[in-house]
């Protein structure tokens, strides 16, 4: 599965078009269950549909999706062979404000914490960010401070000049005039990395303090795991998740917050 374009910048209220292109998994030719998730509901297309693949052959889709608010938006579309579900591919999309994008200016070793980058993005401190997106190196941070770009963890690999840094959720670009770390204004789930492979984070964001239940189910919708089932604070609360016991596949993440229930798509892939 092969994006057209992997970073999409845009203005408020544009609509655009993410062509895709899928290739069968097989040797012959398969038809993909394709499902797409995103972080803010910018997808205007149907979100999950079948695409046959000839053998051989690649098969075009395209999602369309407006911006409704400034910001980031992870789009992750996931797509899982009929002929043998085991055999599951997915890609990320990230869409964002125009001009805020950002490109390494110097070399960032494994082990750094630190990005020196050169453009005009405006990035939150808490907030998630992709190095080289779509390339064999692209590994994600958390942002911890500026002057260049601070990250939370060291880096696992090697990163040249030129490659891309880009937003990974809602919480890693500002709005214009936004001031940083406020309170999440809508009930949210974030699953980062999307797919995951390992331990990955599942995000809980919170407008006001509540009692939560969140769950994770499988696609025949049996519970696999619990995360939470208590009252939670006001903010954003992240959780770890270890998907080592469960088979690759499409799963679902479900918070329920005082009669309020949001989902995300979870694609744990091998």
């Amino acid at each position: 599965m092969l994006p057209d374009e992997r970073v999409v910048e845009a203005g408020v209220t544009n609509a655009v078009e993410l062509p895709v292109r899928f290739l069968s998994p097989l040797v012959g030719a398969d038809n993909l269950n394709v499902t797409i998730s995103d972080e803010r509901g910018w997808i205007t297309s149907p979100t999950s549909f079948s695409v046959p693949v000839g053998a051989g052959e690649y098969a075009r889709a395209t999602i369309e999706a407006t911006m409704v608010l400034s910001g980031a938006n992870e789009i992750v579309v996931t797509a899982v062979s009929q002929s043998d579900p085991t055999l599951v591919g997915a890609a990320t999309i990230v869409m964002m404000p125009v001009g805020t994008a950002l490109a390494l200016a110097t070399t960032a070793e494994a082990g750094s914490t630190t990005l020196d980058a050169d453009g005009a993005g405006v990035f939150e401190v808490g907030g998630d960010v992709i190095v080289n997106l779509g390339g064999a190196t692209e590994e994600r941070g958390t942002v911890t401070g500026f002057g260049s770009i601070l990250l939370q963890s060291p880096l696992r690999f090697d990163h040249g000049a030129g490659e891309n840094v880009v937003p990974a959720n809602r919480l890693a670009v500002a709005g214009e005039g936004a001031p940083a770390n406020l309170v999440p204004t809508a009930l949210a789930v974030s699953v980062a990395p999307n797919p995951t492979r390992n331990v990955g984070t599942i995000t809980i964001e919170l407008p006001e303090a509540g009692d939560v239940r969140a769950l994770v189910y499988d696609a025949l919708g049996r519970r696999v795991a619990d995360l939470v089932d208590g009252p939670l604070a006001a903010g954003t609360h992240t959780f770890a998740f270890d998907p080592s016991g469960l088979a690759p596949g499409v799963y679902v993440v479900r918070a329920m917050v005082d009669g309020r229930v949001v989902s995300r798509i979870l694609t744990i892939a091998r």
